[in-house]
């Protein structure tokens, strides 16, 4: 996608949102009323039991918390919130939070260096920079050094093509070992003789298997199950033996006429009659909604009807995330949602992913009331962070605000490296004193005479950073026409 389409779709997304990403929140004591089924990922936890789901805060104080799995509620999990909100649809009181993985199991191929995908037991996992990677094992602190064999469990969104676009991935075990609980989700494809296939997994069955919601005469091409085992996994062969298939229901599990919020991919092939699909989930669009893109993610509000179809009130776009930002905080404005980064204003908000570097970490023990809710920084927010400080940002221009929207902020370690990097948009062109601006960040081009570049170009900068004029000084530059 060019520079030019990305600043088209930038203004479909103004027009059809309701309310700005950079807008400040309300008091969090505010009373919620409306009910609500969100479901999305979870962006953000504090020390207080809130968590961040599709831009609203809710209060879980007084939320069942259901999961399948054995640990807590963490950023990146793909959740289903059942509460309240209130009337400015900020903050909220979560009833019943529900979170399943979507993948536990085996690493059989590791590619994230070149495809920035892993193979999880004949499952394509895709991963990017927005992807929440947790590791307890120092010898493998990143996605692409995860071993083969490696015990996984992944939350994410099912893609258009059967592959699923990770949120989080969390290293469990160096090396699997039988007894294991192995856990699967998907469309069933081909049938055979007591056995099915999951994409690349081989799903065998006998008569000691139980099936949950349907019988092993239902099973059929196209259902959607949830298959577990605790029976060995071979790599091999590529399939193992079931102790349950579950049929799972298509699309969100809510009632008639409720307010519902789904985050997602479009997993149809544009709109058909008003009609596309999000996450397998039906939705009717009306004619202020008709801009929906194959393969895009957004969000869509609304409620169910009697046919539990998503009557859309809202559709919201999720810009690509085309900026990256690594360089030393100028300035913090935490009343304003804002700081500055060499230069450049980058706004965040309650979908903005926080991570800290753990050198900084303060102490949060657990509250023994709440075991399902935690964090690796419960308490990390803005006003942690002071001048001086090193960060990564990942986002998207904003042409109209003329800054970054963050969707990821990571402080670094307090010893910040001297090279720093920005990817984005050339945003200025300056020839008389040789400077480019790249997504906010003035860059000096006086030691690269050939250089050409003009303002939609997208630009990738590496060097250091001169604090007294605010200015990167790269040691290399390439822009790629975005014409």
């Amino acid at each position: 996608m060019s520079y030019r389409q990305l600043v088209l779709l930038s203004s479909i997304c103004t027009i059809l949102t309701l309310t700005s990403a950079c807008s400040n929140s309300t008091d969090p004591g505010s009373s919620p009323g409306e009910a609500i089924t969100s479901v999305g990922v979870i962006s953000g936890i504090d020390s207080q039991h809130n968590i961040d789901v599709n831009g609203i805060t809710y209060s879980t104080t007084n939320s069942t918390i259901n999961s399948d799995e054995s640990g807590s509620l963490d950023v990146g999990m793909v959740v289903t919130v059942d509460g309240v909100m209130d009337e400015n649809r900020h903050h909220g009181e979560a009833h019943t939070i529900h979170y399943e993985a979507a993948i536990k199991g085996v690493v059989v191929a590791n590619d994230v260096s070149n495809s920035n995908t892993l193979d999880v037991m004949g499952q394509t996992v895709v991963v990017d920079d927005m992807t929440m990677y947790v590791s307890g094992d120092a010898n493998y602190p990143t996605l692409d050094s995860i071993p083969v064999n490696a015990y996984v469990e992944v939350s994410g969104l099912p893609l258009m093509d059967g592959t699923l676009k990770a949120t989080r991935v969390e290293l469990e075990a160096e090396a699997y070992e039988v007894g294991m609980i192995l856990k699967v989700k998907g469309k069933v494809s081909e049938v055979g003789d007591m056995y099915f296939t999951l994409n690349g997994l081989i799903v065998m069955y006998d008569d000691n298997t139980d099936f949950i919601n349907f019988t092993q005469q239902d099973i059929a091409a196209g259902l959607c199950v949830k298959v577990l085992s605790t029976q060995a996994f071979d790599p091999t062969a590529m399939n193992l033996t079931a102790d349950s298939i579950t049929l799972k229901r298509h699309g969100v599990d809510a009632g008639h006429e409720d307010k519902v919020e789904l985050y997602g991919e479009v997993t149809s092939d544009g709109v058909t009659d008003n009609m596309f699909m999000l996450n397998d989930q039906s939705v009717m669009i009306t004619d202020r909604t008709h801009y929906v893109l194959k393969g895009a993610m957004l969000q869509a509000k609304g409620r169910l009807d009697e046919n539990d179809v998503l009557i859309a009130e809202k559709i919201k776009f999720q810009v690509p995330h085309n900026v990256i930002i690594s360089g030393i905080v100028d300035a913090v404005n935490p009343d304003e949602n804002t700081l500055q980064v060499m230069g450049a204003m980058v706004y965040v908000d309650n979908t903005t992913w926080m991570k800290d570097h753990p050198q900084n970490a303060p102490s949060h023990p657990q509250n023994p009331g709440m075991p399902m809710v935690t964090s690796e920084m419960p308490s990390f927010s803005l006003s942690d962070i002071a001048p001086g400080d090193f960060v990564m940002i990942h986002g998207s221009y904003s042409v109209q605000q003329d800054a970054v929207l963050a969707r990821k902020l990571q402080r670094k370690k307090p010893e910040h490296p001297a090279q720093v990097h920005v990817v984005g948009p050339v945003t200025n062109v300056d020839t008389e004193n040789n400077l480019i601006t790249i997504a906010g960040v003035k860059v000096d081009t006086s030691g690269f005479i050939n250089l050409t570049a003009h303002v939609g170009d997208k630009a990738n900068a590496t060097g250091s950073y001169d604090e007294q004029t605010m200015t990167l000084i790269p040691s290399a530059v390439e822009i790629e026409s975005g014409a």
